[in-house]
């Protein structure tokens, strides 16, 4: 009997793919499909011995030796004819051949899918010897539906199941299907390939609307990769997908910070907790020593997540070894994250449109010491332990007051008295400046509306998102904007060609308050406000007039920051927009190849101005003074970026062998330019132009660019679909380097090996697949100045005026390099991919050894003399291993009569980076040298606290390491006591060295190790949850000298914010065990705090829920009604929860905001965690279809 092949039915059983690429891939199959069957139905072998059995019966063996499934209608099928066949080794379609070789059934084979039909040419049957009495299970109940997916895009070929039998239909061309059922209370399953199975129960209802989710745990999941696709089971180098279903519901402003933890190898790091602040995204680990960074690709074109709609995001790749990403060369050599947007879709027009609102909070305890007795007694003892002085200047009686003040709040005031023979004010305040100028909670908003459809030849979607947030500052409103705008549309010309565009347009508008006494603009967060903001002083005094000085001491409160920001004029307003655009054509001029042409073009503009005023304050009841100086400063920024794509793509199947060459050229260029301009003493406070200024014009500006082409190929074999091979390569050059070295060559390889289908496995189902994968390649890394290697006159203007003029300056040039060329950087990956249990279970793991050589450093030293520093040279390496692990599992079952899903996925991945070469003989600590660990934290180890002076008499001498408290009076008891490790009688660091670092040796290390997240998700009637956790597995911070956070008073004495956790632990007689050493000032600036040592280095490790989302999807019956096809509510939550062994006061991502991955020259930077407070937050939405 010959099969017969219907355009729909292929159509129906391909992966989620973009509609050009699906047309392609459907002609291509079309014209190959009398020399290529399904894979699987070709290779498979199927052996029955089955006298006097029943139709159903030989399914049921079949589909119990096999992963084939049947799907029929048993109105068109006997599936009570009894048969017997025996075959053995036989392909399945010679089974299916002989089963019904002379019936009115025909059938098809769609990959692992066997579909029977009644043939309508052929509807007289041949008797058979033997049939039973018919099916005795009546038919009662009739449904009908359609099925779409999560955009309302209907789904054809889409199969519906009554579950627990053989009756099923498939949708027809718009998604719509009409079954017959047994029972009103039946269950159907109802699965499409790339789709998660969804199972829905009747009860009782004759319309029943499906909506299924995409799935990224199929073997015939669709993965991006570099100019084009792959099947996920055909993969065989190192990508793995992000799950991008809940990240449109989280209550995040962009796509990046959305990332964290949901791949393994993928970091991403949030340095602050502003929103806006993009964050920093890495690939595996430390790169180069002048810097790198994954390349984020939007549509194949060059972009950024925080500028992208979450709610456009269709799938997420991440290329994460040489063979992945060698096909794009010098900008792909620290990984590639591919980011694919929502197409359009052929259809009745949907219209989506959601609503969500938040409220957020500090993850980090602010519950500060408000008592103004005590903290006044705290700050003036550690200011007199160091200086012998008072640091607030308040007497005995002012003492009192305070006291008074401190036993009954009610009583906080501010008094006129005469002191230093003037009346001035005097402060006996009870102030949480936390709580007066910062709120507990702020609000954020978020609208979308999606509009897509269209016909089979012109279909559009266009989405819009709204997104706005107040931030935490309470005396003023600091706010954030952000528009996002996006519309695609797809022009099919011709059966051959098809035309697209793709624009996207964003703006952000940001506002931020400051203030401060030194003239410029002053960002709170840096350390401003952690300075003299005392719980005894009043924010304003009676007269009005912000509190600045209290003349009782020389210090000014927050350097002028708080009275700024109670004026709120000096401030900070930044305005981002981006437009881009890319236009595209596909042509199809045979059908097993397809050319792809492209031009993209993205303009930025980036207009900041920073306001500082003249700020009132009062000291005196009579008078108002002015502080700070009124400026105005404005930057502008204008970028832009063209890049040209054209590649082709030939498919080829030739029995057992399959053959995909994909060719092709980039090119990109990138122009910048900025100016700077600044005036000062405004005519107006509120009017913020230059022209109104009067005074001190200044201007200056600068301007680069940069050009990149390359040439590139990837050859994909496959032989039976079981031995793996690919090429990928680029021919690169870059303007970055001299003309002689500007073109590399970069070349990779990779091969798999699908065990599973070896034959020696036999016919276990338990087993869907046992991949091994190996790549070794090798990329180039540009990073470097745009013109590094051309020689520059420094120049600039002088500070100060020689008669009424600033004189400009220029400076000579230094020694440039002449034959600087590409880093190059080499990757071996060793993976495997492991799915059973029909898929349910699954693992994926990843063992990396990157190696970066020849990245430019100093070359060897030359005679000081000279007057200049070596010029760089390719001349140091640095070698990253790793490993990156994934676990996943997910399952179904009936729950009170109805279906409970639910999936749990763990990644797990961690990398060690260690410097190979490099230019330090000596191994001097102060830079890299060979065997160095990036990230490692040199320390002294500390015995505990000085208890009596004897123990202080009888140690090493310690001066070196406690050189303020020795220059101040000497060692006391309650003082830090270090280890004389290396036991000459003397604690210090030695020659600074690796072989001699005095009594130091590694105690930690700052970078992230073990970092890991687990994902679980569950659906039962209507509701859905899913938890997201991630964390830190190990991390080390030594708090930085000048953290006012950790320190407080061992800082600076007057730090504005003491925590109670410190208070209550520091040494006296009476609390001789306590963490922290006698009350001390400045020891953590410059002194025995401040190096680095065991006792105070800090695990920053947490595991933190991340995200929490419960909903609720109203049936649709409830709806039917109504003009929606789609109603959702949900709760979400955001940093709901955080567990470490840091105090409460500092969030862990805070401390180790300082470590960029990207850069491992900042490892050994030491964080104060004094940034903008990162937040948790609950949000509420809504979303609707119609």
């Amino acid at each position: 009997m010959k099969k017969r092949f219907k355009f729909w039915d292929i159509a129906c059983s391909l992966p989620k793919l973009s509609r050009k690429m699906k047309l392609t891939l459907l002609l291509t199959i079309i014209s190959m499909f009398q020399i290529q069957a399904n894979t699987y139905s070709q290779n498979k072998k199927i052996t029955l011995d089955m006298p006097d059995a029943t139709v159903e019966e030989v399914i049921q063996e079949i589909e119990s030796l096999s992963d084939f499934k049947f799907l029929l209608n048993r109105r068109d099928v006997d599936i009570h004819r009894e048969v017997s066949i025996k075959v053995e080794k036989e392909k399945i379609a010679t089974v299916l051949s002989e089963l019904f070789a002379g019936t009115d059934v025909d059938y098809e084979v769609l990959k692992k899918q066997i579909i029977l039909r009644k043939d309508a040419k052929n509807t007289t049957p041949t008797k058979v010897s033997k049939t039973l009495q018919p099916n005795n299970t009546a038919i009662q109940f009739q449904v009908s539906g359609t099925i779409s997916d999560a955009n309302g895009a209907p789904l054809p070929g889409a199969n519906i199941l009554e579950k627990g039998t053989t009756n099923g239909v498939q949708t027809d061309f718009d998604g719509n299907f009409s079954i017959e059922l047994s029972d009103e209370n039946a269950v159907l399953v109802v699965s499409y390939i790339g789709f998660a199975e969804e199972e829905v129960a009747v009860n009782g209802q004759t319309t029943i609307n499906v909506q299924l989710e995409e799935s990224a745990q199929g073997l015939d999941e669709v993965v991006v990769v570099g100019y084009g696709t792959t099947n996920r089971e055909m993969l065989s180098t190192a990508v793995s997908t992000v799950e991008t279903a809940n990240i449109a519901e989280r209550p995040i402003a962009d796509v990046s910070s959305s990332l964290q933890g949901l791949s393994p190898g993928l970091n991403v790091t949030q340095s602050t907790g502003k929103v806006g602040d993009e964050p920093r995204i890495n690939i595996r680990g430390f790169t180069s020593i002048n810097g790198g960074q994954p390349l984020i690709l939007i549509d194949g074109i060059e972009g950024s997540l925080s500028n992208l709609n979450p709610n456009d995001v269709a799938s997420i790749s991440v290329l994460k070894d040489a063979g992945a990403a060698a096909i794009y060369g010098a900008r792909g050599s620290f990984g590639v994250v591919l980011v694919t947007t929502k197409d359009a879709k052929q259809g009745n027009i949907q219209v989506n449109v959601g609503v969500t609102t938040a409220i957020s909070s500090p993850t980090n305890n602010t519950d500060f010491v408000t008592d103004p007795y005590q903290a006044v007694s705290i700050v003036d003892e550690a200011f007199r332990n160091n200086s012998g002085a008072s640091y607030t200047g308040y007497t005995e009686a002012d003492m009192a007051e305070l006291l008074k003040v401190s036993q009954n709040p009610s009583l906080a005031r501010v008094i006129v008295d005469q002191r230093n023979g003037r009346d001035q004010y005097v402060h006996y305040g009870h102030t949480d400046w936390w709580n007066y100028f910062f709120r507990k909670n702020y609000p954020s908003q978020i609208y979308n509306a999606s509009i897509s459809g269209g016909s089979e030849k012109i279909k559009a979607n266009f989405s819009y998102r709204n997104y706005r947030s107040t931030g935490i500052l309470k005396v003023q409103d600091d706010t954030y904007k952000k528009y996002n705008l996006r519309g695609k549309l797809d022009i099919e010309a011709t059966a051959w060609m098809t035309f697209s565009n793709n624009m996207q347009y964003n703006s952000s508008a940001d506002l931020e308050h400051g203030g401060s006494q030194y003239g410029s603009y002053g960002r709170p967060w840096g350390s401003l406000i952690w300075v003299h903001a005392l719980p005894s002083y009043v924010p304003v005094n009676p007269n009005g007039g912000a509190l600045w000085r209290t003349e009782l001491n020389n210090y000014t409160i927050g350097d002028g920051v708080y009275a700024g920001l109670l004026q709120g004029t000096s401030k900070q307003v930044t305005n981002a927009d981006e437009f881009s655009n890319i236009a595209s054509v596909e042509i199809r001029p045979f059908s097993s190849t397809t050319i792809n042409m492209n031009y993209a073009i993205r303009r930025n503009n980036f207009n900041r101005y920073q306001r500082s005023t003249r700020i009132p304050y009062s000291i005196y009841p009579e008078e108002i003074g002015l502080l700070g100086n009124d400026y105005l400063n404005e930057y502008r920024t204008e970028s832009s970026y063209d890049a040209f794509n054209i590649y082709g793509e030939y498919r080829g199947s030739f029995g057992d062998h399959s053959l995909k060459v994909t060719a092709g050229f980039n090119q990109e260029t990138f122009l910048t330019k900025s100016i700077e301009a600044s005036k000062q003493n405004l005519i107006s406070n509120d009017l913020n132009s230059l022209g109104l200024a009067t005074d001190n014009p200044e201007a200056g500006g600068s301007a680069s660019e940069w050009a990149l082409q390359g040439l590139f190929y990837r050859l994909s074999y496959d032989f039976k679909d079981k031995y793996l091979l690919e090429f990928n390569g680029r021919y690169d050059a870059t303007s970055r380097f001299p003309s002689d070295y500007r073109w590399g060559f970069f070349p990779s390889v990779s091969a798999g090996w699908l065990i599973n289908r070896e034959g020696f496995f036999g016919e276990s189902k338990n087993l869907n697949l046992f991949k091994l994968r190996a790549s070794y390649g090798s990329l180039g890394n540009q990073n470097i100045d745009d013109y590094a290697y051309y020689p520059t006159l420094p120049n600039g203007t002088y500070s100060y005026p020689l008669n009424g003029t600033r004189l400009n300056y220029i400076e000579s040039p230094g020694l440039n390099p002449s034959e600087i060329t590409w880093e190059e950087v080499s990757t071996l990956n060793l993976g495997t991919d492991i799915a059973m249990f029909n898929n349910h279970l699954t693992m994926n793991f990843d063992w990396f050894q990157r190696d970066t050589k020849g990245m430019l450093a100093p070359g060897a030293s030359l005679p000081s003399v000279l007057g200049t520093q070596s010029p760089l040279e390719n001349a140091a390496d640095l070698r990253a291993r790793g490993f990156e692990l994934s676990l996943g599992y997910q399952d179904s079952f009936d729950l009170d009569n109805d279906p409970f899903s639910f999936s749990i996925t763990g990644n797990l991945s961690n990398s060690i980076t260690k410097i190979t070469r490099f230019e330090n003989p000596n191994k001097s600590l102060i830079d890299f040298y060979d065997g160095m660990t990036i990230g490692e934290l040199w320390g002294y180890r500390i015995e505990g606290l000085f208890q009596s002076e004897q123990e202080i008499a009888d140690h090493a001498d310690q001066s070196f390491v406690s050189n303020r408290i020795s220059s101040g009076g000497g060692l006391k008891p309650g003082d830090v006591k270090y280890i004389d490790l290396n036991g000459d009688g003397f604690i210090g660091e030695g020659e600074n060295t690796v072989n001699d670092p005095g009594d130091r040796e590694v105690l930690g290390n700052s970078a992230p190790q073990y970092l890991y997240s687990f994902i679980l998700d569950a659906k039962w009637k209507g509701f859905d949850i899913s938890g997201f956790f991630q964390g830190v597995g190990k991390q080390d911070w030594y708090p930085n000298s000048d953290s006012r956070f950790f320190w407080a008073q061992y800082n600076r004495p007057y730090n504005s914010y003491i925590r109670k956790d410190l208070v209550n632990n520091m040494w006296s007689p009476d609390n001789p065990d306590a963490y922290f050493p006698r009350n001390y000032g400045y020891i953590a600036l410059g002194g025995s705090l401040e190096k680095i040592n065991d006792r105070y280095l800090q695990s920053v490790a947490y595991l933190r829920l991340k995200n929490l989302t419960i909903g609720y999807t109203l049936p649709g019956g409830i709806i039917s009604k109504s003009p929606s096809t789609k109603l959702r509510l949900y709760l979400s939550g955001e940093n709901l929860f955080t567990f470490s062994p840091l105090t409460d006061y500092i969030d862990p991502e805070a401390a180790s905001s300082s470590v960029n991955l990207n850069s491992p020259s900042a490892s050994s930077n030491r964080s104060t965690a004094q940034v903008n407070p990162f937040s948790k937050t609950y949000s509420l939405g809504l979303t609707f279809q119609f």
